[in-house]
């Protein structure tokens, strides 16, 4: 809770988000694997786990500039200044595939990968915790040579 409180009003005429320059989240990772695989007749399975190294950007409102005059019952937004945070860290991923070959050399298939981390971004005096990676999944044609 703040120290102080902004009383009800219609803010549709005040600063927008559109007014803010875009605020992009950014997520790079790198994944080390080690793969175990079994195949029996036309299935494939692999699972799959190991580190990863995650590496955060995040612009964030740094700073807000507004002015009130007496009897302090209205507030006149005018700028939000913002900078760009960067913190990397280490985190972990597993995931698993599945390919049905329909010939010795074509298939089908899936995978499904699962990453983690949860990363403390600095700002002012305290740290924002924000979760990084999440799953991703893929299907398509699979070709054996």
């Amino acid at each position: 809770k703040t120290a102080y409180e902004i009383p009800k009003r219609d803010w549709s005429s005040d600063v927008c988000s559109s007014d803010l320059p875009e605020l992009t989240h950014e997520e790079q990772v790198f994944h080390l694997s080690a793969v175990l695989q079994v195949e029996a007749g036309s299935l494939q399975v692999a699972v799959s786990a190991g580190p990863s190294w995650f590496t955060v950007r995040q612009p964030l409102v740094t700073s807000v500039s507004f002015t009130d005059e007496f009897p302090y019952d209205s507030a006149t937004f005018t700028r939000a200044a913002t900078g760009v945070t960067e913190v990397k860290k280490p985190g972990a991923h597993v995931g698993a595939d599945v390919a049905y070959y329909l010939t010795r050399n074509i298939g089908v298939g899936g995978s499904l990968q699962l990453a983690q981390v949860s990363i403390g971004l600095p700002i002012a005096t305290r740290t924002i915790d924000v979760d990084a990676g999440g799953a991703t999944f893929g299907a398509g044609l699979r070709l054996r040579f």
